[in-house]
């Protein structure tokens, strides 16, 4: 039997979730399932028929799903429904080859779309006119790929109160009044790049559109979650509209095989996968030995590393290198890098303050660490700290109760888990206990750089 279903228009991201996870309550397979783009009359909140447990979705395949909802081909509504079902199959699909044919397609569509979004956010050029006795800040975006309705949060913050609109060779969002408004297909647009005075045609013309042919965005989730409340990035508007900021071909962020560590850090340095980066000086980068058996991973720079732009220079550094030493070895002999590549702090007179990392912030860092892992292919990693250990292991980690206890990171590595050297630093004024605490940490290191070099 082959099921027919329809989402209403290409970026229904919230609508197609509701439907998949009613196809797979009823355990249909993606041979018996067809879809299209159009009308629609099923009523996906009564579809499930079945009593079901639910399942969860990891966050690298959610990620993925949503970056290829985005995408522009025409197979992606029956690629995401196949992912999805070999996840509940229990498939685990970035632990198989690479060249299976769907993982492969995925990763492609994913990867494009990030490199688009990532463009759209960087290069997007305003041009700004007059309607109305308003002035109205207009875009175009050469992307066929439905990216412009995901981002709507994201430019909504930058323009503050202003009404804008961006368009694009496939799709449309605009907003007037505080109002969020994505244009429905079927709609026409021009596929090059517009005039100033196509563009206040254009935006003349969806302001008298009737209701039926547009709707209030729902906000479908993108690769970059921001609300209008919470501004992600404190970049002026006169920024985004600037002549100095002009389009430039961007290289994937990651590719599959990973590139060369030199080419890695390179897209590193100009990563603006979260808003940390906007208020740093540099993204800190890992360090050392490209082919030791020992990784050793920290939190995120500090002050000190910002400034210079390596990592574990700052005070907390100084306190590793020479526990390092006191360890048997040199720094040299081993790489170093933070689960989070900028400083998150908090400015107070005379001082910045240094503030946890979130969740957000570190899986956006996320793509890095583990790219750095995949290239230096370390025997052992050594984690310092709770926010590393929570990078590496995806859950809450009480370093106390769990360090220097050696464990199966991945078939390849083992996983060992310190406190951070900044915790010695806060430690009560007790020559006894830092004493003991120190040589303690001394211990963890020379533990994982004896497991690391054993295993090699």
């Amino acid at each position: 039997m082959t099921y027919v279903f329809t989402i209403p228009h290409p970026y229904a991201w919230t609508y197609w979730k509701s439907l998949a996870k009613n196809l797979i309550e009823r355990r249909i397979p993606p041979e018996e399932v067809t879809w299209r783009i159009g009308p629609t009359n099923e009523d996906v909140t009564n579809f499930s028929v079945n009593p079901s447990q639910g399942f969860t979705v990891p966050r690298s395949l959610y990620d993925t799903l949503q970056a290829v909802m985005q995408s522009a081909e025409d197979c992606r509504l029956s690629l995401l429904y196949e992912l999805l079902w070999r996840h509940t199959q229990h498939i685990t699909l970035f632990d198989i080859k690479l060249d299976d044919p769907f993982i492969k397609k995925a990763l492609e569509l994913a990867n494009t779309v990030e490199n688009e979004t990532f463009t759209l956010r960087r290069s997007l050029l305003f041009h700004t006119v007059a309607y109305r006795s308003k002035e109205v800040y207009l875009g175009w975006s050469p992307f066929s790929s439905y990216i412009i309705p995901p981002n709507h949060a994201y430019f909504s913050s930058q323009l503050n109160q202003a009404s804008w609109a961006i368009f694009s060779p496939s799709a449309a969002c605009y907003t007037t009044n505080d109002e969020i408004f994505v244009l429905k297909p079927p709609l026409t647009f021009i596929n090059k790049p517009p005039t100033t005075k196509e563009l206040a045609d254009m935006w003349a013309y969806v302001c008298s559109l009737p209701t039926t042919q547009k709707e209030v965005s729902d906000q479908p989730i993108n690769l970059y979650s921001f609300s209008k409340a919470n501004p992600p990035f404190p970049m002026p508007v006169s920024q985004l509209h600037s002549s100095s900021l002009t389009k430039k071909t961007i290289e994937p962020l990651v590719t599959t095989p990973y590139p060369t560590w030199e080419k890695l850090k390179e897209q590193a340095l100009s990563c603006q996968r979260c808003q940390l980066c906007y208020n740093t000086q540099k993204t800190v980068f890992g360090e050392g030995n490209t082919q030791a058996p020992l990784m050793l991973v920290g939190e995120q720079p500090g002050d000190q590393e910002d400034i210079e732009g390596r990592p574990f220079v700052g005070p907390a550094g100084k306190v590793l290198t020479q526990a390092i030493k006191h360890a048997g070895f040199e720094r040299e002999n081993i790489y170093l890098t933070n689960a989070v590549k900028h400083f998150k702090f908090k400015q107070i007179p005379n001082r910045r303050l240094h503030v946890t990392p979130n969740d957000e912030e570190i899986h956006a860092c996320s793509l890095w660490l583990e790219a750095e892992k995949a290239l230096i292919q370390p025997k052992v990693v050594l984690m310092l700290g709770g926010s590393a250990a929570k990078a590496l292991l995806k859950r809450p980690v009480s370093v106390l109760k769990e360090r220097s206890n050696p464990f199966t990171l991945s078939p390849e590595i083992i996983g060992l888990i310190t406190v951070h050297p900044s915790y010695l630093l806060r430690m009560e004024d007790n020559k006894d206990r830092k004493r003991e605490a120190y040589f303690k940490f001394v211990e963890d290191i020379k533990q994982a750089y004896q497991l690391a070099v054993t295993k090699n």
